[in-house]
Parts: structure tokens; C-alpha cells; sequence
């Protein structure tokens, strides 16, 4: 047998399989570093051809054309180049497998809003007997960073007590930023609750919001708890009346404590 005979038919690396390599192997050549464009990159045998190696992948590794042609078929290191590519190899499938992770909880937090949603807009329907629902702009640009910030529990309490609070669910809708900020800060809360209950005593006028906000800080600046407990007590007990009337008691209020 000629020695032409005894050579071992080397067959062609596919291209596909030269890309997949060099991707792998982020197109560096994994004997002396070298990168593409500035040198020409072969794929080389780990176990030469000569000597069975296959092409498969995990048989294969980027060179560039001067190590590839000067390391003959002699086969790399064992620990270097091999476990090096089977290092690459097991990274690259652990990203994929964590990127169908990451695809998969997104998927779930959006099929978790949508239901969060849901429980919003039925709890509306619920407290409106069912004439009402919520706009999806609303769900979607008020509703959504609501509960993402608050949580849904948080939201379905504020528009149930806001409800009750107002006697009128729309218009609790329309607060419902604001009460789910004041349940999280006491003391806007309190705040709100005082200034409901002065607007229920208006008849004629319209409650000046601006100027009760201003009244009360002065109050509390000079009298703390005391003002904020004595103000909604006597609040309570102020007739049905003017804004104009109710901004002179609120005055006079503030001052007394003011001048202590």
C-alpha cells in the first residue's frame, strides 16, 4: 500500500460549523491569543485527524494560521485547550438556559400584572354595582406602577376605603395616587382626613387647598400633636358654613397656638 493510501481521508469542515467555532472561541486563537481581523483564523484539531480526531465541535478550536500550521498534529494540551473549550462550551449553555429563565419570569410578571389588573378593575365594577369599569390607559398608566410600587393588596385597600371615604368611587379613582401615598405616610394622612372633613362643612365657596395646606403646617410647626388632635376635634364640630367663614376660624385657630 502506497503512502498515499495510508493517509487518513480528511473530510471538509462545513461552514456553519467553522462559524459556530469561532463564535465559541469569541474568534481568538486559543494557543497565542491573536484576534480577527488581525491575523487569519483557522479551525484546528484538537485530536488530529491522523490520529481519529472528529469534526465536532468539541473537537475543534480557533487558531490562527501561524500556530496552526506550526503545531503540525501534535494535540494540544489536555489541560488547556480541551478543558478550555469545554469550559466555553458549558457557559455558553448555562447563558442560554439563564436567558429562557429571565424569558420565562418576564412572561410571568406580565401574566401576573394582567391578573392584578383584573382585580382592580372587578373590585371597581364591584363598588359601582357594575355600571362602571376602568380605561385601560388608566389600568396601564396610573394602575400598573401603582401596584408595582405599592402592591395590588395596596391599591384594592386605597380604592375601597377611598369609596367610602369620598362617597363616590370615580372620584376615589381619580385620588387613588394620592391615597396610596397618604396610607404609606401617616401624617399626609391625617392631613387629608382633617381637610375631608373641613370641605364636607363648605356650602358655599370653594375649599382653598393651597391655603389649608399652609394653615396646617403653621399649626403643627407650633403646636405639633396637640394641633393636629384639637384641630380635627374641632372640625367635627363645626356647622355646615362658608369657606370664607371656615378660613377665619382656621386662622384664628392657627394663631392661638401661634401665640402660646
Amino acid at each position: 500500500m502506497s503512502e498515499k493510501e495510508k493517509k487518513v481521508k480528511r473530510k471538509s469542515i462545513s461552514k456553519k460549523l467553522r462559524f459556530e467555532v469561532f463564535k465559541r472561541d469569541s474568534f481568538t486563537c486559543q494557543y497565542c491569543g491573536a484576534k480577527a481581523p488581525d491575523v487569519l483564523l483557522h479551525v484546528d484539531h484538537i485530536t488530529p485527524v491522523s490520529k481519529g480526531g472528529k469534526n465536532t465541535l468539541m473537537n475543534l478550536v480557533t487558531a490562527c494560521e501561524r500556530c496552526n500550521l506550526g503545531k503540525s498534529n501534535e494535540p494540544l494540551d489536555e489541560n488547556t485547550a480541551v478543558k478550555k473549550s469545554q469550559t466555553q462550551a458549558a457557559l455558553l449553555q448555562a447563558r442560554r438556559e439563564q436567558i429562557e429563565m429571565l424569558r420565562d419570569w418576564q412572561l410571568g410578571l406580565v401574566d401576573e400584572m394582567a391578573v392584578s389588573l383584573k382585580a382592580v378593575n372587578d373590585l371597581y365594577a364591584r363598588i359601582t354595582d357594575g355600571k362602571y369599569c376602568i380605561r385601560e390607559e388608566y389600568l396601564n398608566g396610573t394602575i400598573q406602577p401603582l401596584i408595582k410600587k405599592f402592591g395590588l393588596s395596596e391599591v384594592l385597600t386605597s380604592l375601597r376605603e377611598g369609596a367610602v371615604s369620598y362617597g363616590d368611587p370615580s372620584r376615589a379613582l381619580d385620588k387613588i395616587v394620592g391615597i396610596c401615598y397618604a396610607r404609606q405616610h401617616p401624617e399626609v394622612q391625617k392631613r387629608a382626613y382633617i381637610k375631608g372633613i373641613l370641605s364636607r362643612k363648605i356650602a358655599y365657596g370653594r375649599f382653598n387647598q393651597t391655603t389649608f395646606y399652609s394653615l396646617y403646617e403653621r399649626g403643627v410647626k407650633a403646636g405639633g400633636d396637640s394641633f393636629i388632635v384639637a384641630l380635627e376635634q374641632n372640625a367635627k364640630a363645626l356647622p355646615i358654613t362658608t369657606w370664607s367663614k371656615i378660613l377665619c376660624w382656621l386662622e384664628s385657630f392657627v394663631a392661638d397656638y401661634e401665640g402660646f
